[in-house]
């Protein structure tokens, strides 16, 4: 009994340094799919704001509908939980922190982008031509799958091949 509880022991002991190792390097992995979608988001961004009639509501809707799209592709991509939570976690951090950057960027080379003139002239000058007085929203496509750093995500196949990691 004493040699089968030593070989339970030593199986769950080298699973779980192999569990260690599989999430480290799919951690690594990670770091390429986070560069990726800052810069796909950055791209989204700078979309919304040269619109005319862009605006802080219309980024912070395309900023959720960006961080929603995202998520969503995580949670149906990456199966382990942990990795999941974390790379959620990981994500929304940085995007909160790009979208600060991106609100509270000036218009310093004057070839478009946000400052708070801009974008309440844009605003003004959408609503005028329109004749409207409605909000206007952002008509982005968010579809995550076409992203660049959704694809890269997807190409690593993560919880569906683990012998290759």
């Amino acid at each position: 009994m004493n040699e089968l509880e030593e070989d339970t022991e030593r199986h769950f002991q080298m699973n779980m340094r192999r569990n260690s190792k599989r999430g480290e390097l799919i951690r690594q992995k990670l770091v390429q799919f986070y560069e990726k979608m800052t810069v796909d988001y950055l791209d989204k961004m700078y979309e919304v704001t040269r619109k005319r009639y862009s605006n802080n509501n219309t980024l912070h809707e395309m900023h959720e509908s960006f961080k929603a799209a995202v998520i969503h592709e995580i949670k149906t991509t990456v199966t382990f939980e942990n990795i999941q939570q974390e790379t959620i976690n990981i994500c929304c951090a940085i995007l909160e922190e790009s979208y600060e950057q991106v609100k509270n960027a000036p218009n310093n080379d004057g070839q478009g982008g946000k400052s708070g003139f801009v974008m309440n002239l844009g605003a003004a000058i959408g609503a005028f031509i329109r004749r409207s007085n409605r909000p206007k929203t952002i008509e982005q496509d968010t579809n995550a799958s076409c992203f660049p750093s959704v694809i890269y995500l997807r190409s690593l196949n993560i919880g569906e091949k683990l012998e290759n990691i």
